[in-house]
């Protein structure tokens, strides 16, 4: 028998949400059915993370935290012979090794060269603000503690790392500016310090290198990221959304808008492999970056800002 469960997690599920809070939404089913249910609830608000039963079996082999998440908080509305409650409760706390947290200090140094002009800082935010979560997240949860919410999260960092409760109000400011990105509203004007104060905290409290990182720009640099090794398919992905704005801003619409932006927004519900996603996100960026540096230029109009919803980065 096929699983099919539907769970509410996150703030939702501990009835902690506030105005900047997501309503996440966890649906495991066939591929057959994943785009039309994906449609249908997020039509009723939700942020729907689509996943198949395979992708979860695949993601416990890995360790994914992501699991802990859901095991812990999350509330199940629907579940196919208790299939989904079974297999989370058959998930175990796995240590996140070094190597993954070295490759999220990767990503943040790769945020960190990410430019911060007027158009990208409301998206640079968002990026910072995720793979802030996640990164902190595998840091507590190398003490064999898995924590998610975002308070509990900054008291684990005192007692942890040392962290003073004042210096944990950057990332709070980081997560209602993510909210914004994410409904178009503009950003606060002190959003760019709030950036700067969280890199402090990050290199003072967590000993993060950022010796040696400077900004890109991303109509100069742009090309060089054609062949670029990038950490993750998440900062592939979040990579060709600020290219993309860029490219947007300036009037300059890729022929396949409609799927590029379907691509960036709803990334588990298209292509069949995880091969066939980062080869067609590379040949998107590869496309936008012919089009930044002059090649193929097609005038058309700038487009709302909107984000990556993405609900696990690991």
């Amino acid at each position: 028998m096929k699983m099919f469960s539907i769970a509410e997690f996150g703030s939702l599920s501990r009835h902690t949400m506030d105005m900047y809070s997501d309503r996440d939404l966890l649906l495991v089913c066939p591929s057959k059915s994943k785009l039309r249910l994906h449609r249908r609830y997020s039509r009723l608000g939700y942020n729907v993370s689509a996943l198949s039963e395979r992708q979860l079996r695949s993601m416990k082999e890995s360790g994914s935290l992501f699991l802990q998440h859901l095991k812990n908080e999350a509330t199940i509305l629907i579940d196919s012979d208790g299939m989904l409650r079974s297999f989370l409760n058959s998930c175990e706390l796995i240590s996140p090794m070094e190597s993954e947290i070295a490759k999220c200090e990767a990503t943040l140094r790769f945020v960190l060269s990410c430019p911060q002009s007027p158009d990208l800082t409301a998206w640079k935010a968002d990026f910072l603000f995720c793979v802030s979560r996640d990164y902190l997240i595998k840091r507590i949860a190398r003490t064999g503690r898995g924590i998610f919410e975002l308070e509990m999260i900054g008291r684990a960092c005192q007692e942890l790392f040392d962290l003073r409760p004042e210096e944990f109000n950057p990332l709070r400011e980081l997560r209602k500016a993510k909210s914004d990105y994410r409904s178009e509203k503009s950003p606060n004007s002190r959003i760019r310090f709030e950036i700067d104060a969280w890199f402090s905290v990050l290199m003072r409290r967590f000993a993060v290198d950022f010796n040696g990182v400077s900004e890109f720009c991303f109509v100069r640099d742009a090309k060089s990221f054609s062949s670029y090794r990038f950490n993750s398919h998440y900062e592939r992905l979040r990579f060709l959304e600020g290219l993309y704005l860029v490219a947007c801003a300036k009037g300059l619409i890729h022929p396949n808008h409609e799927l590029l932006m379907k691509h960036i927004r709803q990334p588990n519900l298209y292509g069949s492999s995880r091969q066939f996603k980062e080869t067609r996100i590379q040949k998107y960026i590869t496309d936008v970056v012919d089009r930044l540096s002059g090649s193929s230029v097609r005038p058309g109009i700038s487009l709302p800002r909107r984000g990556v919803f993405i609900a696990n980065v690991g």
